[in-house]
């Protein structure tokens, strides 16, 4: 499968569906532009060349990274390769709240995320 150049000015927002209780993905969405999804992808065409896509993308945004992250690891992607580039919406919503803001710490802790100063 060949995969568009992601925009340079746009993060990529990724989404996996997976077997129940598992991080064994079955199904990928991808989305940016909006929220117009780009990709919805099944689980036999992720391959290296996804893997280097990937590579390219200006950041990574997920409602549970940590989740996304073991999945992308379940797959054999070297998850450190996205270091600096990703960002949790979950943690994004919880500290921005106005109804119940929660401090950063807290927030991480939410999605089993270590703060680290």
């Amino acid at each position: 499968m060949k995969f568009k150049k992601p925009p340079k000015d746009k993060i990529v927002s990724i989404d996996f569906e997976t077997i129940v209780g598992t991080h064994n993905p079955e199904i990928m969405a991808l989305y940016w532009d909006g929220g117009k999804a780009v990709y919805d992808l099944l689980k036999d065409d992720i391959t290296d060349e996804f893997f280097a896509w990937l590579d390219t993308c200006k950041g990574i945004n997920a409602h549970n990274i940590e989740f996304e992250l073991k999945c992308l690891k379940t797959w054999g992607y070297d998850i450190h390769r996205l270091e600096g580039r990703i960002d949790d919406s979950m943690v994004m919503i919880a500290v921005n709240d106005s109804e119940q803001p929660k401090g950063l710490k807290e927030a991480c802790a939410m999605v089993g995320i270590k703060l680290v100063s």
